[in-house]
C-alpha cells in the first residue's frame, strides 16, 4: 500500500500540474523585450551546447539590468567564431549586451513549436550576442566540476572525430548516445530512426543506467562495501547525467538509479513504480511545464508500460520463453506511449514492437563499444578503431534493418493528430483489458496439467495480439466527414492549401516559398499529415514560380518510408517554360501521371467540381503568373474563386464567365497591387451572403504584400480578409447546406 500511495500521489500531482496549466495558473509570465532589441543582460553560464555553426550558452538566473526583470533561464546564441574568443567556463558570471530574438512560433496545426518547447523546459527567452565585445565577465571563479565534465564530454567526441575519420554518420550517432551531444547526428539519420520508431536509442537513459551504473557498481562491490559501491557509482551516474546536458530521460534514469542505490544501502526491495513516481515529483516541482514535453511523456510513458503493462502481460501469459517475454516488453512500451506518438508525430510505425525486439539487445553492445572507444581512443586511435569497429558495425546492420522495413508495406500509418474521444476511448480499452487479464492470470495460477495449461497458454495470447490490434486500430480508423475544408498553410511568402472532398479526395494547390528553406521538412509535409492525409491524390501546380513548387517538387522526390504519396500531377500547357519541363520531367521518373488542364477541363468528386477557368488553349501573357491556372470550386450551393497569380489582365478576361455569388475568394497574387481589381472584385463578390477573402503573403514580406489599395477594395465590398502573415494557417470548412466556418490558427492576432 505504502508503494501504490506514493505512486498515486504522484499521478495526482500530475493531474494538477496538468489541470493548473489548463486554468492558466501556471505560465510564462515572463515580459520579454521587444524582438531584435538590445539590453544588458547579467546571469551564470550554466550549461554549453553545440548546435549548427554555433553554440547555445544557457544563462541561468538571468536578469535585464535595464528594466529589472527576472527570465529565469534563457538562451544565448553565440556563433563559433565569436564563442572561439571567449574562453567561457561553467558557473561564471557574466554581463551581456544581448538583442533579444525570441522562439520561433508554430505558424500551421502540426509545425514545431519552439517557443512552446522551450518553455516547457522553464526556459523564458533567446537573445544574439553579435560581437565578443558585447559580454563580459564580472566574476573570478567558476563551476571548477562541471566546467570538467564538459572538457570530458568535449573530449570525446573529438576522439569520436579522430578515430571515424570519414565516417560521418557513426561519429554523429556515437556522440549522441554517448555524450548526449547531438549536433553532429545526420539528419537522414535521424529521420530514419524517428519512422522506424527507434529514436529512443539516441536519448541518454535507462539503457545507459543499467549498463554503466550497474556495470560500476557491480565492479566496486566485489573489493568494497555496499556504502562505498553505492556512493561511487551514485556519483558517477549524476557526473554522468550532469555531462550529457541533463536531458529529461537522463534526470529520470538518474533519480531512480539513485532510488536503486538506497534500496540497496538500506536493504530494501527496490520498486520501479515507486522510484518512478518519485523522479516524476522532484521533476515536475522543479518545473510543473515539463508535462507538456514530449520527451518527458514518453520517457514516463515507457516506464509504466514496463511496469504496469508488462507485469500482467507476462503474468496472463504464463510463459517462461525468453522470446515471449522480451516480445512484451516491447508490446508494453508501444502501448503505453502510442497515443504520445500519434499526438507528436502523426503517424505509427507498425513494425516497431519487432524491430525494437532486435536492436534494444544490440545497442548495449554499441553503447559499450562506444564508452571504451572514448576512453581507449584518447590514448591511442588505432586502439580506438579497433574496439569501436564492432559498434559501427552493429550500427551498420541497424540501419541496414530499418531500410528493409522501409520496404514492406504499410510500415509507417499517418494518423493525423488524434481527437480527444480517440484517446480516451485508448485508455478506456487499454485499462479493461489489463484489468482483464490481471483476474485471469490469478484463476490461471491453479494447478494444471502440462497439455491444459500449453493451451491455455496459446488462447492468452491470441486475445493478447487481438486486443493489440483493436488498440492499435482505434488511431488507424479515420472519421468520415460530411464536410468541405480548405487548409490555407503558412508557408511564409509563397502559397499552398489542401482541398479535402467530403468523400476523401484531397487536392494540394501549389506548395512553395521563398522565404522558407526547407519548406516540405519545417512546414508542409508536418502541417498536411497533421489533418491525417497522407495521399494526395491530385497535386495542382497554378504556375511554376519557385514560391509555389518548392514544397512539391520535395514532396515528390521524397521516397523515405511515410512520404505523402501524390497519385497525380495537374499543370498548364506551357511550352517552352524550363522550370514547368523539370518538374513534368520529375514527376514522370517518380511515375507520377501528368494532367495538361486548360479552361473548360473540370476535375470532380461527386458533389465537388473544380472547373478550370483559365489559361484558354494557346494564351500567351506578360509572365508566368499571368498564365495561372485559376478554378472555380463548387460544393453544392457553395462556390470559391481560386486565382493564382493571375493579373488585372486575366481578371478581366474571367469576367466573361459566370462569377456571381462567389463565397470565398483566394486572393490573387499574395494581394499585390497588380490584381483584384475593382470590377472583378465587385463581379465575383456580388450577392447579400458573408464572403471570405483568403490571402497568402509571408511576414513582413519585402514585396509589401497584401497591398493597402487591394485590402481597401475588399473591405469596400463587406468581406472578411484573412492574411496568413497576420493568423497564420487557416481553415474553412463548409458543410451541406453552405454554411461556412472560418478559422485562424494564432488566436491572439
Amino acid at each position: 500500500m505504502i508503494k501504490r500511495k506514493l505512486f498515486f500521489a504522484a499521478l495526482l500531482f500530475a493531474l494538477l500540474c496538468f489541470g493548473l496549466q489548463k486554468t492558466g495558473t501556471i505560465r510564462f509570465l515572463h515580459e520579454m523585450p521587444e524582438e531584435n532589441r538590445k539590453v544588458v543582460l547579467t546571469g551564470i553560464i550554466d550549461q554549453i551546447e553545440s548546435k549548427t555553426d554555433s553554440k547555445y550558452v544557457y544563462l541561468k538566473r538571468a536578469q535585464n539590468s535595464n528594466s529589472g526583470e527576472t527570465y529565469g533561464k534563457i538562451i544565448l546564441t553565440v556563433a563559433d567564431g565569436i564563442f572561439e574568443k571567449l574562453d567561457l567556463k561553467l558557473g561564471e558570471r557574466v554581463k551581456v549586451y544581448g538583442k533579444y530574438t525570441g522562439f520561433h512560433v508554430a505558424r500551421n496545426a502540426g509545425n514545431f513549436d519552439e517557443n512552446n518547447y522551450y518553455h516547457s523546459l522553464g526556459i523564458s527567452g533567446k537573445f544574439q550576442l553579435e560581437n565578443p565585445e558585447d559580454l563580459k565577465k564580472t566574476g573570478k571563479g567558476w563551476n571548477y566540476l562541471k566546467q570538467w565534465l564538459y572538457e570530458v564530454k568535449t573530449s570525446i567526441v573529438d576522439t569520436f572525430e579522430s578515430v571515424m575519420t570519414g565516417f560521418y554518420k557513426p561519429i554523429g550517432i556515437f556522440s549522441a548516445i554517448v555524450a548526449g551531444e547531438k549536433s553532429g547526428l545526420d539528419q537522414n539519420v535521424k529521420e530514419l530512426y524517428q519512422t522506424n520508431g527507434i529514436a529512443h536509442i539516441l536519448a541518454i537513459s535507462g539503457l545507459h543506467i543499467s549498463l554503466i551504473g550497474m556495470s560500476v557498481f557491480s565492479i566496486l562491490r566485489k573489493r568494497h562495501s555496499y556504502k562505498f559501491s553505492c556512493l561511487i557509482s551514485s556519483l558517477v551516474m549524476v557526473g554522468f547525467c550532469v555531462m550529457s546536458g541533463g536531458s529529461v530521460s537522463a534526470i529520470r534514469a538518474t533519480i531512480m538509479f539513485l532510488v536503486r542505490m538506497l534500496a540497496e544501502l538500506f536493504g530494501k526491495t527496490f520498486d520501479l513504480l515507486s522510484a518512478l513516481a518519485f523522479a516524476a515529483i522532484l521533476i515536475l516541482a522543479e518545473n510543473p511545464l515539463i508535462l507538456t514535453n514530449g520527451a518527458f511523456l514518453l520517457s514516463f510513458g515507457a516506464i509504466l508500460g514496463v511496469g504496469v503493462i508488462n507485469i500482467i502481460l507476462v503474468d496472463y501469459c504464463s510463459s517462461e520463453s525468453r522470446l515471449l517475454k522480451a516480445f512484451s516488453v516491447s508490446l508494453s512500451v508501444s502501448l503505453a506511449t502510442l497515443p504520445i506518438i500519434t499526438s507528436i508525430y502523426y503517424e505509427i510505425p507498425l513494425y516497431s514492437v519487432f524491430l525494437n525486439l532486435l536492436i534494444i539487445p544490440l545497442m548495449s553492445f554499441v553503447l559499450g563499444s562506444g564508452i571504451l572507444c572514448g576512453i581507449a581512443g584518447s590514448l591511442s586511435i588505432v586502439l580506438g578503431r579497433f574496439i569501436i569497429g564492432m559498434g559501427v558495425y552493429l550500427l551498420s546492420f541497424v540501419e541496414i534493418l530499418c531500410k528493409i522495413i522501409d520496404w514492406i508495406p504499410y510500415s509507417i500509418v499517418v494518423t493525423g493528430k488524434p481527437a480527444l474521444w480517440k484517446v480516451g476511448l485508448f485508455y478506456l480499452l487499454l485499462v479493461s483489458g489489463l484489468v482483464f487479464m490481471k483476474q485471469k492470470a490469478k484463476k490461471g495460477k491453479r494447478l494444471l496439467q502440462e497439455k491444459t495449461e500449453r493451451k491455455v497458454t496459446i488462447k492468452r495470447i491470441v486475445f493478447l495480439l487481438l486486443w493489440g490490434i483493436v488498440l492499435f486500430s482505434i488511431f488507424l480508423f479515420k472519421e468520415p466527414s460530411e464536410k468541405l475544408q480548405l487548409t490555407f498553410f503558412d508557408v511564409g511568402q509563397g502559397e499552398g492549401y489542401l482541398i479535402q472532398s467530403p468523400s476523401g479526395t484531397n487536392f494540394l494547390m501549389d506548395g512553395g516559398s521563398t522565404s522558407v528553406n526547407n519548406l516540405k521538412e519545417y512546414r508542409l509535409e508536418s502541417a498536411i499529415k497533421y489533418l491525417g492525409v497522407s495521399t494526395v491524390d491530385y497535386s495542382i501546380i497554378t504556375h511554376p514560380d519557385t514560391d509555389h513548387i518548392s514544397g512539391v517538387m520535395d514532396l515528390i522526390q521524397d521516397d523515405s518510408a511515410g512520404h505523402i504519396l501524390i497519385k497525380n500531377l495537374v499543370v498548364a500547357d506551357l511550352p517552352g517554360n524550363e522550370k514547368m519541363k523539370d518538374l513534368k520531367e520529375l514527376a514522370q521518373t517518380r511515375n507520377i501521371p501528368v494532367i495538361t488542364m486548360q479552361a473548360g477541363d473540370v476535375l470532380s468528386d461527386g458533389a465537388i467540381r473544380l472547373t478550370c477557368l483559365h489559361p484558354e488553349e494557346n494564351y500567351k501573357a506578360k509572365d508566368t503568373n499571368g498564365e495561372s491556372l485559376v478554378f472555380l470550386l463548387e460544393y453544392n450551393k457553395f462556390r470559391a474563386l481560386l486565382t493564382g497569380d493571375i493579373g488585372m489582365e486575366e481578371e478581366q478576361r474571367l469576367l466573361e464567365e459566370d462569377l456571381e455569388n462567389v463565397r470565398l475568394l483566394k486572393v490573387a497574387h499574395h494581394g499585390s497591387r497588380t490584381s483584384s481589381s475593382e470590377p472583378f472584385l465587385q463581379e465575383a463578390f456580388s450577392g447579400s451572403l458573408p464572403k471570405v477573402a483568403i490571402i497568402s503573403a509571408g511576414v513582413n514580406n519585402s514585396y509589401g504584400h497584401p497591398n493597402k489599395e487591394t485590402l481597401q477594395r475588399l473591405r469596400n465590398l463587406d468581406a472578411e480578409i484573412f492574411c496568413t502573415a497576420a493568423t497564420g494557417e487557416i481553415t474553412v470548412s463548409i458543410d451541406e447546406t453552405g454554411t461556412m466556418t472560418t478559422k485562424k490558427y494564432l488566436l491572439n492576432f
